[in-house]
Protein backbone atom coordinates (compact mmCIF):
# COMPACT_ATOMS: atom_id res chain seq x y z
CA UNK A 1 0.00 0.00 0.00
CA UNK A 2 2.16 2.58 -1.22
CA UNK A 3 -0.34 5.43 -0.54
CA UNK A 4 -2.43 5.69 2.75
CA UNK A 5 -5.39 7.28 0.95
CA UNK A 6 -5.64 4.67 -1.68
CA UNK A 7 -5.90 1.77 0.79
CA UNK A 8 -9.11 -0.29 -0.48
CA UNK A 9 -11.42 -1.95 2.61
CA UNK A 10 -10.36 -5.79 0.88
CA UNK A 11 -6.53 -4.26 1.82
CA UNK A 12 -7.01 -3.48 4.96
CA UNK A 13 -9.50 -6.43 6.14
CA UNK A 14 -6.81 -8.70 5.27
CA UNK A 15 -4.01 -6.93 6.67
CA UNK A 16 -5.79 -7.64 10.11
CA UNK A 17 -6.91 -11.35 9.52
CA UNK A 18 -2.96 -11.78 9.22
CA UNK A 19 -2.52 -9.36 12.23
CA UNK A 20 -0.99 -7.31 10.56
CA UNK A 21 -1.87 -3.68 12.31
CA UNK A 22 -0.96 -0.14 11.19
CA UNK A 23 -0.26 2.14 14.79
CA UNK A 24 -4.09 4.06 13.18
CA UNK A 25 -6.79 3.62 11.23
CA UNK A 26 -8.75 6.55 10.36
CA UNK A 27 -12.54 5.13 9.12
CA UNK A 28 -14.36 7.93 7.51
CA UNK A 29 -17.04 8.81 5.05
CA UNK A 30 -20.82 8.14 4.23
CA UNK A 31 -21.77 4.39 4.15
CA UNK A 32 -21.66 3.67 8.25
CA UNK A 33 -21.51 -0.02 8.06
CA UNK A 34 -18.16 -0.49 6.37
CA UNK A 35 -16.29 1.94 9.42
CA UNK A 36 -17.95 -0.39 11.73
CA UNK A 37 -17.23 -3.82 9.96
CA UNK A 38 -13.33 -2.52 9.88
CA UNK A 39 -13.51 -1.67 13.10
CA UNK A 40 -15.54 -4.95 14.65
CA UNK A 41 -12.35 -6.84 12.85
CA UNK A 42 -9.57 -4.86 14.27
CA UNK A 43 -10.90 -5.74 18.17
CA UNK A 44 -11.51 -9.73 17.21
CA UNK A 45 -8.43 -10.14 15.84
CA UNK A 46 -6.51 -7.89 17.90
CA UNK A 47 -6.85 -9.10 21.52
CA UNK A 48 -8.29 -11.87 22.95
CA UNK A 49 -10.78 -11.84 25.16
CA UNK A 50 -8.72 -12.00 28.10
CA UNK A 51 -6.80 -9.40 26.98
CA UNK A 52 -9.69 -6.73 26.30
CA UNK A 53 -10.05 -6.41 30.21
CA UNK A 54 -7.20 -3.96 30.99
CA UNK A 55 -6.25 -3.19 26.84
CA UNK A 56 -9.63 -2.09 25.69
CA UNK A 57 -10.60 1.35 25.75
CA UNK A 58 -13.53 3.03 23.94
CA UNK A 59 -14.45 6.65 23.56
CA UNK A 60 -17.39 8.10 22.49
CA UNK A 61 -16.64 11.76 20.63
CA UNK A 62 -19.98 13.55 22.12
CA UNK A 63 -18.21 12.57 25.80
CA UNK A 64 -14.77 12.80 25.58
CA UNK A 65 -11.63 15.29 23.97
CA UNK A 66 -9.11 14.20 21.06
CA UNK A 67 -6.32 15.04 24.21
CA UNK A 68 -7.96 11.96 26.38
CA UNK A 69 -7.69 10.00 23.25
CA UNK A 70 -4.14 10.54 23.30
CA UNK A 71 -3.03 10.40 26.22
CA UNK A 72 -4.81 6.73 26.65
CA UNK A 73 -3.01 5.78 23.32
CA UNK A 74 0.50 6.88 25.24
CA UNK A 75 0.45 4.39 28.03
CA UNK A 76 1.97 1.20 27.43
CA UNK A 77 -0.85 -2.25 26.90
CA UNK A 78 -0.91 -4.64 30.43
CA UNK A 79 0.43 -8.40 29.67
CA UNK A 80 -0.27 -8.21 26.78
CA UNK A 81 1.31 -7.37 22.70
CA UNK A 82 -0.76 -4.38 22.39
CA UNK A 83 -3.64 -2.31 23.67
CA UNK A 84 -6.69 -1.11 21.26
CA UNK A 85 -8.31 2.35 21.93
CA UNK A 86 -11.45 3.04 19.64
CA UNK A 87 -12.79 6.09 19.20
CA UNK A 88 -16.25 5.77 18.10
CA UNK A 89 -18.81 8.87 16.53
CA UNK A 90 -15.73 11.46 15.82
CA UNK A 91 -17.76 14.11 14.29
CA UNK A 92 -19.30 14.20 17.53
CA UNK A 93 -16.17 15.88 18.95
CA UNK A 94 -16.91 19.30 19.93
CA UNK A 95 -13.90 21.10 19.38
CA UNK A 96 -13.11 20.50 15.94
CA UNK A 97 -9.32 21.66 16.37
CA UNK A 98 -9.30 18.32 18.00
CA UNK A 99 -8.00 17.21 14.45
CA UNK A 100 -4.88 18.93 14.38
CA UNK A 101 -3.62 16.70 18.00
CA UNK A 102 -4.72 13.84 16.07
CA UNK A 103 -1.58 15.04 13.53
CA UNK A 104 0.99 15.45 15.97
CA UNK A 105 0.28 12.25 17.10
CA UNK A 106 0.54 10.85 14.06
CA UNK A 107 3.95 12.26 13.92
CA UNK A 108 5.09 9.89 16.32
CA UNK A 109 2.43 7.40 17.23
CA UNK A 110 2.81 4.85 20.43
CA UNK A 111 3.42 1.81 18.13
CA UNK A 112 2.13 -0.84 20.75
CA UNK A 113 -1.41 0.88 20.35
CA UNK A 114 -3.53 0.54 18.00
CA UNK A 115 -5.92 3.51 17.57
CA UNK A 116 -9.16 3.51 15.49
CA UNK A 117 -11.12 6.80 14.61
CA UNK A 118 -14.39 6.18 13.49
CA UNK A 119 -15.66 9.44 11.98
CA UNK A 120 -18.88 9.13 10.17
CA UNK A 121 -21.49 11.05 7.68
CA UNK A 122 -18.13 12.58 5.92
CA UNK A 123 -14.78 12.89 5.74
CA UNK A 124 -11.85 14.57 7.09
CA UNK A 125 -10.22 16.89 4.52
CA UNK A 126 -6.29 17.55 6.14
CA UNK A 127 -3.11 17.31 3.87
CA UNK A 128 -0.88 17.60 7.12
CA UNK A 129 -2.98 14.42 8.56
CA UNK A 130 -2.56 12.53 5.16
CA UNK A 131 0.94 13.28 5.27
CA UNK A 132 1.39 12.14 8.87
CA UNK A 133 -0.14 8.89 8.40
CA UNK A 134 1.67 8.02 5.15
CA UNK A 135 4.73 8.64 7.56
CA UNK A 136 7.28 5.12 7.16
CA UNK A 137 7.98 3.33 10.45
CA UNK A 138 10.99 1.22 10.85
CA UNK A 139 9.16 -1.80 9.81
CA UNK A 140 8.32 -0.18 6.08
CA UNK A 141 5.18 0.01 6.70
CA UNK A 142 3.21 3.62 7.09
CA UNK A 143 2.13 4.96 10.36
CA UNK A 144 -1.79 4.56 9.44
CA UNK A 145 -4.23 4.05 7.10
CA UNK A 146 -6.97 6.23 5.90
CA UNK A 147 -10.38 4.58 4.21
CA UNK A 148 -12.76 6.73 2.83
CA UNK A 149 -16.37 4.20 2.96
CA UNK A 150 -18.72 5.55 0.16
CA UNK A 151 -21.97 5.30 0.09
CA UNK A 152 -23.10 2.21 -1.64
CA UNK A 153 -25.29 3.22 -4.61
CA UNK A 154 -28.23 1.89 -5.44
CA UNK A 155 -27.36 -0.52 -8.19
CA UNK A 156 -24.71 -2.39 -6.41
CA UNK A 157 -26.47 -2.96 -3.40
CA UNK A 158 -27.09 -6.82 -4.48
CA UNK A 159 -23.31 -7.13 -5.14
CA UNK A 160 -22.84 -5.61 -1.45
CA UNK A 161 -25.46 -8.33 -0.30
CA UNK A 162 -24.21 -11.03 -2.08
CA UNK A 163 -20.49 -10.92 -0.59
CA UNK A 164 -21.65 -10.07 3.21
CA UNK A 165 -23.52 -13.36 2.53
CA UNK A 166 -20.85 -15.04 1.43
CA UNK A 167 -18.54 -14.07 4.45
CA UNK A 168 -21.10 -15.58 7.25
CA UNK A 169 -21.15 -18.65 5.43
CA UNK A 170 -24.48 -18.47 3.54
CA UNK A 171 -26.48 -18.30 0.84
CA UNK A 172 -29.20 -16.34 -0.75
CA UNK A 173 -31.66 -17.03 -3.66
CA UNK A 174 -31.73 -14.25 -6.53
CA UNK A 175 -35.77 -13.23 -5.57
CA UNK A 176 -35.22 -14.12 -1.88
CA UNK A 177 -32.37 -10.96 -2.17
CA UNK A 178 -34.79 -8.85 -4.24
CA UNK A 179 -37.57 -9.23 -1.54
CA UNK A 180 -35.20 -8.28 0.75
CA UNK A 181 -34.13 -4.87 -0.79
CA UNK A 182 -37.66 -4.28 -1.47
CA UNK A 183 -39.00 -4.33 2.31
CA UNK A 184 -35.41 -3.24 4.03
CA UNK A 185 -33.81 -0.77 1.58
CA UNK A 186 -30.57 0.21 0.81
CA UNK A 187 -29.26 1.01 4.34
CA UNK A 188 -26.45 -1.65 4.12
CA UNK A 189 -26.74 -1.79 8.24
CA UNK A 190 -30.05 -2.66 8.26
CA UNK A 191 -30.06 -5.37 5.71
CA UNK A 192 -26.92 -6.89 7.38
CA UNK A 193 -29.45 -7.02 10.66
CA UNK A 194 -32.14 -8.29 8.79
CA UNK A 195 -30.08 -10.87 7.37
CA UNK A 196 -27.85 -12.03 10.62
CA UNK A 197 -32.01 -12.77 11.93
CA UNK A 198 -32.34 -14.97 9.11
CA UNK A 199 -29.37 -16.99 9.67
CA UNK A 200 -30.47 -17.55 12.97
CA UNK A 201 -33.59 -18.90 12.19
CA UNK A 202 -32.70 -20.49 9.16
CA UNK A 203 -32.42 -24.74 9.22
CA UNK A 204 -29.39 -24.47 7.48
Amino acid sequence: MAKTEAATRQQIELKIREKKFYPIYLLMGEEPFYIDKISDAILANALTEEERDFNLTIFYGNETTMTDVILACRRYPVMSERQVIILREAQALKNKNDIELLQYYAEKPQTSTILVICFKGGTLKSAALTKALGKKLENGETTGVIFDSKRIPEYNIGSAISEYIRSIGCTIEEKAQALLIEYVGNDMSRLAKEIDKLKLISPN
